[in-house]
């Protein structure tokens, strides 16, 4: 069942302010869940190594929240799905192996995924073997650590991979992890002329976590109110397939980087009200 309790805060568009602000917004609001972007800014995360996850939980203890669901920065080159050089592979697991022991100790059950990139001078076949090997890994810790590795589509301005529902699908049966299951983000299904319908029919109970939000002809990720998406309509297909997952607010443009505090409340009201 979808509804209030279920709704996510992220904090992307807060990358210019402290986690403390954000987390203070997020009390005040009345959200209780988040999805934790783990950026240099809010919570260091490389290879080797990862923030304060006791300092974290004590503010987030002292607001009532609780950390759902992981996302580690991935689409520049340092770390991502679908590194090319094979030398530099090794860090890249390590950066997502330590983001779930991150995400573990912080009480997340779901961390996000996608397919990364491939360099535009390789074959689809190189650059997909390349996230192939990672995910595989990465599926495998994620089995022995309890949680569930979501994995989405992107837009074909961020990727030149994964981005359509066959494809993620193909990708999926491929790797045959039991860890690693369905994300649905809403503007690269829009961006590939699918539906949620389409993605529910084929996918069913797989689907396990969305990055929910409005959306238009880009990548940029909208708050409800400023794209062209119909979200009744959408939560409409969601509750008719007893969808009882989280459902995160993932804010990305540059146009909410001044007040992310009143997009948060604009978006939470048109949200509140159609739950």
């Amino acid at each position: 069942m979808v509804d209030k309790s279920k709704i996510v805060a992220m904090n992307q568009h807060y990358k210019n302010y402290s986690i403390d602000c954000f987390l203070d917004v997020q009390e005040r609001l009345g959200v209780r869940n988040i999805e934790l972007w783990m950026s240099m800014q809010h919570f260091p995360l490389d290879y080797v190594s990862y923030g304060d996850c006791k300092a974290l939980k004590k503010k987030l203890s002292a607001r009532d929240l609780q950390i759902v669901a992981a996302t580690f920065p991935n689409c520049d080159f340092q770390y991502q799905y679908g590194c090319q050089p094979k030398e530099h592979r090794k860090k890249c697991i390590g950066y997502f192996k330590q983001g779930i022991n991150a995400a573990v100790e912080l009480g997340a059950k779901v961390v996000t995924c996608n397919s990364g990139w491939g360099y535009y001078n390789k074959s689809f076949d190189e650059g997909i073997a390349a996230t192939k090997e990672i995910i595989s890994e990465v599926s495998y810790y994620a089995e022995q650590k309890n949680v569930i590795l979501a994995m989405e589509t992107l837009t074909p301005e961020e990727t030149n991979l994964i981005d359509d529902m066959y494809k993620l699908k193909s990708f999926i049966d491929d790797i045959s992890s039991p860890a690693l299951k369905v994300m649905i983000d809403t503007v690269a299904m829009c961006q590939a002329g699918e539906t949620m319908e389409q993605w529910f029919a084929m996918y069913g109970d797989d689907i396990r976590h969305m990055h929910f939000i409005d959306g238009g002809n880009s990548w940029e990720h909208l708050a409800w109110g400023d794209g062209v998406y119909s979200l009744n309509e959408m939560l409409d297909v969601m509750r008719k397939y007893g969808y009882d997952g989280f459902i995160s607010q993932e804010l990305i443009t540059d146009d909410y980087l001044k007040c992310p505090w009143d997009v948060d409340e604009r978006n939470l009201c048109l949200l509140n009200k159609s739950l």
